[in-house]
């Protein structure tokens, strides 16, 4: 009992849409991954702590203390808005502030070369840059 109360403390249920293609979490109706209007708004259950506990086992992976991310005006594909450097603390700091979900890219496009990445949706804006809100993040990964 103590442990159920305890998940819910760290879930809340947010709407989403979800392509019912592909099950990819998508920004609108259009999903990214199926090139098609497949999306549907329902309620998801955001399990915070489980969500953190993946992005740090990702992050313990990476040797360097800096790591690379795209910020992405897209909540699930990429923009390439800006590249920045970023400490995996302040990483996992800012994340832990607002709610997010996995997307279903793994690899982006920079500089020519396809880079290996962690894609995160978020459902709430985290920065503004070149007066666009950002709305996906795209930790590489290699």
């Amino acid at each position: 009992m103590h442990n159920q109360k305890e998940r819910r403390k760290n879930e809340k249920t947010r709407e989403v849409y979800v392509c019912e293609r592909c099950e990819n979490v998508c920004e609108s109706t259009d999903c990214y991954l199926c090139d098609a209007v497949s999306a549907r708004k329902i309620p998801m259950e955001i399990d915070t702590k489980t969500m953190m506990q993946g992005v740090r086992e990702v992050l313990a992976l990476i040797e360097s203390k800096q790591i690379s991310i795209m910020l992405s005006r897209c909540f699930d594909a990429p923009s390439d808005l800006a590249v920045v450097n970023m400490a995996k603390e302040t990483i996992l700091e800012d994340l832990n502030k607002i709610d997010f979900v996995f997307n279903d890219v793994t690899a982006v496009k920079y500089k020519g070369f396809m880079r290996e990445c962690l894609g995160i949706g978020l459902l709430d804006p985290y920065k503004t840059v070149e007066g666009e809100q950002v709305t996906g993040l795209f930790i590489f990964t290699e």
